[in-house]
């Protein structure tokens, strides 16, 4: 008979799993968290009488010869490139023929965001 009593065994807690856990988590919640630009300050902002009007945008047409055309009219690169930089119009929207070489809507492109337009569109047509 053996009358040495057996002492417990330590207990040990292997905590690699629970971090890899943790450190997941926190990398969801990092990349799915949103922030308020706002800053968080209410502010009551004075009365104005004046009020900015949103004016339409600069359309250009640009034909399957490659040439450009505005409000009509035929122009080349540099008239177009004039209006944009005159800074009356806050958008373009680019009407190109489905067969205009793409150097054209491209250079078109380069200008309007050269000259501080960002809202640039390419019109299509939708298909039944």
């Amino acid at each position: 008979m053996n009358f040495i009593p057996k002492r417990p065994s330590q207990l040990i807690i292997n905590l690699t799993p629970m971090i890899d856990v943790v450190f997941l988590l926190l990398i969801f919640f990092m990349v799915t968290t949103t922030f308020d630009p706002s800053g968080g300050v209410d502010v009551n902002l004075p009365k104005g009488e004046t009020t900015t009007e949103r004016t339409s945008p600069l359309e250009v047409v640009i034909t399957q010869d490659g040439e450009y055309f505005y409000q009509g009219d035929s122009v080349d690169m540099s008239a177009i490139v004039e209006v944009i930089r005159s800074g009356s119009y806050p958008s373009i929207v680019i009407m190109a023929d489905e067969e205009a070489r793409h150097g054209k809507v491209v250079a078109i492109m380069d200008a309007a965001k050269a000259h501080g337009i960002e809202q640039i569109s390419i019109a299509t047509v939708v298909e039944e």
